[in-house]
């Protein structure tokens, strides 16, 4: 049966004397209490670690096991990735989040050549000032075998993109916002290796797409500059490991939801996104009639 889903207290005890003083140094937990979790290191954006007290943390020999770290908006460079990757206190580490941080294409190139990348499940370097340069080393890298990867919201390009079409060992990679045009979405799309993608909010067009890669299982396309041509190119092209397509908020017809209905991997999708689009109601629900996925979602205006 098809899942139809519509968008609608003050210290107790007395402070010290000014002249207080203690040759005792703060263990590690409470030096960077402000930084530590359960978990491993956390710091938002207005949060504030620096570079220098950062590695201080992780040359810490009190620190540890780190399995997480979430640093965000923080000023950091290259060494800063060097060390995360090569403490004695990360030799755990699972989850790397550096979300708008400045590490730039050097803070890629040294986290490609760590062979501790290997050992990263969970990796967002969403908004680090990178370009092509710096993804590309990324991609290239032996080591990457991340279950996710979030790399969007920076100048990673059509060159970028497509530096990851041999990346097997990523199985989701968001490029959301990352400047790909048509040249880069057709390179992933026809010979990419990751079974997830998604390519949201990019300025894709392209008049022609070969084929979808067997092993693309999950393509997302919402927010991006479709026309009526990629459309059709996309519902022309063999898809046979097809099973999750989105494309909200896209300037879809009449003609584009008949393209693809018409699709030869439309009757194997089990979840299809779709609303925000200009289409007659009579098309939309032959649409949900002829659907025969699990889950189909759109917008309540587009009912």
């Amino acid at each position: 049966m098809v899942a139809f889903a519509i968008f609608l207290g003050l210290a107790c005890s007395p402070a010290p004397p000014a002249s207080y003083t203690t040759d005792e140094p703060l263990s590690g937990s409470e030096r960077y209490s402000d930084y530590l979790t359960d978990q491993g290191i956390y710091v938002a954006h207005d949060g504030g670690i620096g570079e220098p007290t950062l590695l201080e943390l992780l040359a810490d020999d009190g620190i540890g096991p780190i399995g997480s770290v979430s640093i965000h908006g923080q000023h950091l460079t290259a060494r800063s990735v060097e060390a995360l990757m090569s403490a004695e206190a990360t030799a755990q580490l699972k989850h790397l989040s550096l979300q708008g941080s400045r590490i730039g294409d050097a803070g890629l190139a040294a986290l490609a050549t760590a062979p501790r990348l290997a050992s990263l499940e969970y990796i967002i370097l969403q908004d680090v000032e990178a370009t092509a340069t710096g993804v590309a080393a990324l991609a290239a890298s032996p080591h990457l075998k991340a279950k996710s990867l979030a790399i969007g919201w920076q100048a990673v390009g059509d060159a970028g993109a497509a530096a990851f079409v041999d990346a097997a060992g990523v199985q989701s990679l968001n490029l959301d916002s990352a400047r790909v045009g048509g040249e880069g979405a057709r390179a992933l799309l026809e010979r990419g290796q990751t079974p997830a993608i998604s390519l949201a909010s990019n300025p894709i067009q392209f008049s022609t797409l070969r084929a979808i890669s067997p092993a693309i299982q999950s393509v997302s396309l919402n927010d991006c500059d479709l026309d009526a041509s990629t459309i059709a190119a996309l519902a022309r092209a063999e898809g046979p490991g097809l099973k999750t397509l989105s494309l909200e908020r896209v300037k879809l017809t009449d003609d584009g939801l008949r393209d693809i209905m018409n699709a030869s991997w439309f009757t194997q999708l089990d979840a299809l996104s779709l609303g925000g689009h200009d289409t007659s109601p009579e098309v939309r629900r032959a649409l949900k009639t002829a659907f025969k996925g699990s889950f189909l979602s759109m917008f309540e205006r587009d009912l």
